[in-house]
């Protein structure tokens, strides 16, 4: 009897250390389209009001990199009657899409520069640059932060986890970090909640919920109770196109919004 249940326990062990070495089996590699164009109106949440609207192009420009461009017109943080462009090259490796750079600069209704502001990410010297220049153009910052594994900023965000939504889904949470536009980063965790239907156009149609919050460990429950999430909904079909965002515009301190996308599925 001894021998039988020490064989036993001697299996158990070994199929621990199985899983360890092999862990379970990913989701295989995620491919986003070759090219996607829609348009996407914010409102303020709290009242209701119209915010701006905003032209969205996102294509593959090489192997395993793509390049997305929005326009938009409307108004953005403090700045009201204004217009300005996001313009982001990222990396897809292994199922993470990470930045290469985000360009953010915004204009006047007359087409004159009011603000610009440039992240480089380093993957080499696991560095993120960032300058922003005023209306003339001159360079009025520059600092740096600590590039760490898993980055992605408020220009990329609802491309950065479209390939872990089956992750999401099966596995409930991922961890993250974030770079906000004041600029700060934060470490974040997206959380899969449910599947939602959701009236987009005049079509219903089936998606996935996922919720984002601060992780700060033994905090959580706390953050949980008093600072709201921020809420991102997916197509259920793959390949799991966003379609509607509920959060801060930018970072914190910003406008609360509702930014769904103008198109049919």
């Amino acid at each position: 009897m001894l021998q039988f249940g020490m064989k036993k326990i001697s299996s158990i062990i070994s199929i621990i250390l199985a899983l360890l070495v092999f862990p379970v089996k990913s989701f295989g590699q995620y491919t986003f389209p070759e090219h996607e164009i829609y348009q996407q109106t914010t409102i303020e949440k709290k009242t209701g009001i119209f915010l701006s609207r905003l032209s969205v192009n996102f294509k593959k420009i090489s192997d395993n990199r793509y390049l997305l461009i929005k326009s938009g017109k409307g108004s953005y943080g403090k700045f009201r009657d204004v217009a300005w462009t996001i313009e982001s090259e990222t990396e897809l490796n292994q199922n993470v899409l990470s930045p290469v750079y985000t360009a953010f600069t915004i204009s006047d209704k007359n087409g004159k520069n009011i603000n610009a502001c440039k992240k480089e990410y380093d993957y080499n010297k696991k560095v993120i640059r960032i300058t922003e220049k005023n209306a003339n153009n001159k360079i009025t910052e520059k600092s740096t932060l600590p590039l760490k594994t898993r980055t992605t900023d408020y220009a990329t965000l609802i491309y950065f986890l479209r390939p872990f939504i089956n992750d999401l889904i099966a596995r409930k949470t991922i961890s993250f970090n974030f770079l906000s536009s004041e600029p700060g980063l934060y470490k974040l965790k997206a959380r899969f909640v449910k599947e939602d239907k959701l009236l987009i156009g005049s079509e219903e149609i089936e998606t996935i919920k996922i919720t984002i919050r601060p992780d700060m460990g033994a905090f959580n429950l706390i953050l949980d109770r008093f600072v709201p999430p921020t809420l991102l909904w997916y197509t259920k079909e793959s390949p799991h196109v966003w379609v509607k965002y509920e959060g801060l515009e930018s970072g914190r301190g910003s406008t609360h919004i509702i930014t769904t996308v103008e198109k049919e599925y």
